[in-house]
């Protein structure tokens, strides 16, 4: 490929839970790692933060319509 000098294999990983409240609301929890397996992101951020990222959310859901 021209003008590629560089290629990042990584992988997700994740977990979600989510619980009915009631017939309208749920509240859920999301947590997902992402991680690079080359040193791509060295470059562009401080060391020691190289190549993952960890992600976590918490939130409802409001069912507007049965």
């Amino acid at each position: 490929m021209k003008g590629v000098n560089r290629f990042d294999f990584g992988g997700i990983l994740g977990l979600g839970l989510s619980h009915r409240i009631n017939d309208k609301l749920n509240i859920f929890f999301d947590f997902t790692a992402f991680y690079g397996f080359t040193d791509h992101y060295n470059d562009f951020f401080i060391s020691g933060f190289k190549h993952k990222i960890l992600r976590a959310v918490l939130g409802l859901t409001y069912k507007l319509k049965q």
